[in-house]
Parts: structure tokens; C-alpha cells; sequence
């Protein structure tokens, strides 16, 4: 008989039917493996033996992968210590002669503007002279670049005294715009000698660029004959032609021209005048000669773009007259009030403040009211946003105290 124990026990399972399983499954899967191999072997007969050949790839120089990584930097590092302290570290390696033929081969590997014009910088502190001079006489330089590159290359090539007077002449002659415009702006950054005819054709050039980089470029020591060249422009020349002449006399430091450039300023036409006034703000002649600016700016007659302009030249040297400012402010428009007030603001005379509450409420040009936004937001430390009355209240509760230094920019296209 079965026990108590014995009756309540679970029935086991039956040994013999779970080893046959095991069995048959064991047998499926090694069935499906050899129907796996045998397509797999079918499919390698059919297609064919494939042999891959990999080409073997040369490694990168060590000198060229570092000045790669410097090039990189630099065309994307617009702060000038972060650059001068990378150009100092190429400056002081030791392996030059590696890196200079590193400059070669990524020149001509490059196509990156920003890249090709940093590996030019790189050349410049190497004093790698063969490879900016090969750009700038012949053009070249691998992989295009354009007129861009050019006139870097030229830059670079005069800066480490590469190319002869002869090849400046040339290039000077050259029908690439780029190639002049780059031996203009190297010789007014790095100085040199242009022939008076070659330097006269670009000072009257139609090209306004080319016309501007040649009174960069105008000696500060010019001879005697290029000086009475330049003056014959000055008194008979047409009124482009007077202009450029006198921006140019702007930089002889020999002879002082202020007083043309005063005779300058009545009866002529509009841009030999503000030439003139140019003259007077480059060579900080406005106190000497306030008057005659201030009678530009109360000309009925005038433009109103040149009496805006010769305000700012007032403004600038803080030689206006406050009384006469104020007398006038009622026929001035926007941009003549707001540079009105700006002279105030410099002889700290509170009235200032009310011609720019005035500019706000009437909110004429956008431009002049931002900027008497800003100016009001500097006198009186209230937020830009703030209603006239709020200006007004807060610069009271002041105690209309005015600040004479530091204003900030007007921000008018002059």
C-alpha cells in the first residue's frame, strides 16, 4: 500500500521520452547546417573567387599633418593673440626646411580660400620667400585661388622684400585688378616706391578701391615735382580729380596744405569739400579752422549730406558753438538734430537732452532714433525701451548732469 507521503507526491516525468526529444532536435539542427554550408558552397562556385586588392595608402608627412593642423587654426581663429601665438610656435621649429615644402604640397592639395591665404601668413613667418613670389609674379600657386589669393601672395611677397621695383611697376600695369589692388594695399601697409605716372593713373582711376588704396599708398614724403602734380589737380582738376588730389596731399607731412584745403571748403563742388573736410579731420585741423567748418554746416545751399558731415566733423573735436547749435536745431532735419545734440553733449551743456526726447517722440528715422535711444540711455542709465518721459524724469531726478566723454557711436552712415 502507498503511504500518505508517497500519495501526495507529484507524478515525475517520464526519462526515457525527454532523451528521445533531445535526440530528434539535435538531429533537425545539424540537417539545417549542412543545407546552410551546401548553398553557401553553391553560391561560391556560382559567383566566382573575388580577389580585393587595397590600395596601400602613403603616409602623411609628420611636418606637413602638424602645419596642417596650425593652417586649420588659424583660418578658423579670428583673435590676433590666439594667431600670433600660433604663428609663434611654427616661427620657432626647428624642421623649416620640412615645413616650407609641407606649405608647397598643401597649397597645391587646398581649395579652401581661408586655408590657402593662412598657409600664406605661414609662409610670411617662415620666410619661405620662394612661394608667395612664384603666386605673385606668375599667378599661379596650384589649384586656382583667384584674384584673392593673388593679391595675398603679392602682399606677403613685398612684405618679406621679394619683389624687385621692376615686377611692382608690372604688377602695377598689371590688367588683373586683384594684382594691383594687392601691390597697392601692400605698399601703403608695408611702404615702398611707386613711379609718380603709375601712382598718379591709380590716384585718378575710375575704380573707387584702386582710387582709395593710392592715397593710402601716396608718400608721406612726396618729391617736389609729384607735390606740384598733385597741386595743379587741386586748383584746376575736375572734381574727382581734386578730391583725390587733396585726400593725398592729407598725408605730406612736409608742407602743411590746411589753408587750400579751407578754400576748399566755399564754392566748389560737393565732394571737393568734403574732401576737404577729410583733409581737416586727418590732419586735426578742425579747432584751428571751426569757423569755416561751421559755415559748411549752416549753409542753406549745401547738401544736406555734406552739412550732416561736417556736423560730425564738429562733434568729433568737440568745436562747436552751443549757442548757434540751438538757434538752428528748429530748421535741421533728423540726422542734422541728433549730431546737434551730440555736440551739446560734449561742451555738457543740458539742452542736449531735449532734442533727443524730441527725436524719440517723433520717431521720424529709424536710424536716428535708435541711436538717441542709446544716447539717452547712456546720459541718463535708463533702458533703451524707455518713453521720453521716463528719459526726461530720470535725467532730472539727475540733477541734469551731462557726461562729456565717452559717448557712444552715433552709428549713422556717413
Amino acid at each position: 500500500m502507498r503511504t500518505r507521503r508517497q500519495k501526495a507526491a507529484p507524478p515525475q516525468p517520464d526519462a526515457p521520452r525527454r532523451g528521445i526529444d533531445q535526440v530528434r532536435w539535435t538531429r533537425v539542427g545539424m540537417v539545417f547546417s549542412l543545407v546552410a554550408a551546401a548553398g553557401f558552397a553553391w553560391s561560391a562556385m556560382l559567383n566566382g573567387p573575388k580577389i580585393v586588392v587595397r590600395e596601400r595608402v602613403q603616409p602623411t608627412p609628420p611636418a606637413e599633418a602638424r602645419l596642417r593642423a596650425a593652417v586649420v587654426q588659424l583660418a578658423r581663429t579670428w583673435h590676433p593673440g590666439d594667431r600670433a601665438r600660433l604663428l609663434e610656435r611654427l616661427r620657432a621649429s626647428e624642421d623649416r626646411a620640412a615645413l616650407e615644402q609641407a606649405i608647397g604640397a598643401l597649397l597645391r592639395k587646398t581649395t579652401d580660400g581661408r586655408e590657402r591665404k593662412a598657409l600664406l601668413e605661414c609662409a610670411r613667418v617662415l620666410e619661405a620667400r620662394e612661394i608667395p613670389y612664384t603666386i605673385a609674379v606668375g599667378g599661379g600657386g596650384g589649384g586656382g585661388g583667384g584674384g584673392g589669393l593673388r593679391a595675398a601672395a603679392i602682399g606677403v611677397a613685398h612684405a618679406l622684400r621679394a619683389i624687385d621695383p621692376d615686377q611692382i611697376a608690372e604688377l602695377l600695369q598689371s590688367e588683373d585688378r586683384g594684382a594691383r589692388l594687392g601691390m597697392l594695399a601692400a605698399i601703403a601697409r608695408d611702404g615702398g616706391t611707386i613711379p609718380d605716372d603709375l601712382l598718379m593713373r591709380s590716384l585718378l582711376s575710375d575704380d573707387r578701391e584702386e582710387g582709395e588704396l593710392a592715397v593710402r599708398a601716396f608718400p608721406q614724403r612726396p618729391s617736389a615735382a609729384l607735390r606740384e602734380r598733385v597741386l595743379v589737380f587741386v586748383t584746376h582738376g575736375e572734381p574727382r580729380a581734386a578730391a583725390q588730389a587733396l585726400r593725398a596731399l592729407a598725408r605730406d607731412l612736409e608742407y602743411d596744405h590746411a589753408e587750400l584745403a579751407v578754400s576748399c571748403l566755399q564754392n566748389r563742388a560737393e565732394e571737393v569739400r568734403r574732401a576737404a573736410l577729410e583733409f581737416l579731420v586727418h590732419n586735426e585741423k578742425v579747432l584751428d579752422h571751426a569757423t569755416a567748418v561751421w559755415k559748411v554746416a549752416s549753409d542753406d545751399l549745401a547738401p544736406e549730406a555734406l552739412r550732416v558731415f561736417a556736423l560730425h566733423c564738429l562733434e568729433a573735436h568737440g568745436a562747436a558753438d552751443p549757442e548757434a547749435l540751438v538757434a538752428r536745431v528748429p530748421g535741421m532735419g533728423p540726422q542734422e538734430r541728433l549730431l546737434a545734440a551730440r555736440c551739446l553733449v560734449r561742451q555738457g551743456d543740458e539742452r542736449c537732452v531735449g532734442i533727443l526726447v524730441s527725436l524719440v517722440a517723433r520717431d521720424e528715422d529709424p536710424e536716428v532714433v535708435a541711436s538717441a535711444r542709446r544716447l539717452l540711455a547712456w546720459l541718463t542709465g535708463s533702458g533703451p525701451g524707455s518713453t521720453p518721459e521716463q528719459f526726461e524724469a530720470v535725467f532730472i531726478a539727475s540733477g541734469k548732469r551731462v557726461r562729456t566723454r565717452y559717448l557712444p557711436a552715433h552709428g549713422l552712415d556717413l
